[in-house]
């Protein structure tokens, strides 16, 4: 920060994470983990861009990047790709902050080309609010192959999140929709991609991805 400063930087755009700021709010939060630290290392980040003293700043907190279920990411999700069965941590219920990457760069050129309409403002940001079974089922129709979703019992969850962090990690990330209001996403007038839109786009890499 110091350095953007001195070479004359005046705006700053910083992309974090959806609930950063209200890391308390969640059910499954755990400072002492591999994804806590995280959280507060982006929280840390946050505060300096806020306190810095750049002329402009703005702060986008994006959710779940759609772009999860292509490698590297994909692979979170152990045994997906070899048995088509998605095993979360998630319910049924969960809803799930999708955003479209190319969407957090419109917001981002946005705010860079009119900073004093972004100044000071931090974004919650989601292209939709996607439940798992309707994420998997159009995965399944893009790719042609029978994807299905198997959620862990409270029981399954508790024995095996010691051992794996990436149920913690699910956990987390299915909290984050809670803190995306999507009216205010939308009040921007900046036109939002959907998961359907990017599985198209991308479905050359989704159809490799999950080939048999």
């Amino acid at each position: 920060m110091a350095v953007a400063r001195t070479a004359g930087v005046q705006q700053i755009v910083y992309s974090s994470g959806a609930g950063i700021n209200r890391l308390e709010e969640f059910v499954h939060w755990n400072p002492n983990s591999f994804f806590g630290k995280m959280f507060l290392g982006k929280k840390t980040i946050e505060e300096e861009v806020r306190n810095a003293g750049f002329k402009y700043w703005t702060i986008l907190r994006p959710g779940n990047f759609m772009s999860n279920f292509l490698p590297p990411h994909v692979h979170m999700y152990k045994g997906f790709l070899e048995t088509g069965r998605l095993t979360t941590a998630w319910t049924p219920e969960t809803l799930l902050a999708m955003v479209d990457p190319n969407d957090i760069g419109k917001f981002g050129a946005t705010a860079l080309l009119d900073p004093a309409r972004f100044h000071e403002k931090d974004i919650d940001l989601a292209s939709e609010l996607l439940g798992l079974e309707p994420t998997i089922q159009k995965l399944s129709k893009i790719t042609g192959r029978s994807l299905k979703v198997v959620f862990l019992s409270q029981e399954e969850i508790e024995a095996q999140s010691q051992a794996d962090p990436f149920i913690e990690i699910q956990l987390v990330m299915g909290e984050q929709a809670q803190f995306v209001d999507m009216n205010k996403v939308k009040s921007w007038n900046i036109e939002l991609g959907n998961f359907e839109q990017f599985l198209e786009r991308e479905k050359d890499d989704f159809v490799k991805t999950f080939a048999q």
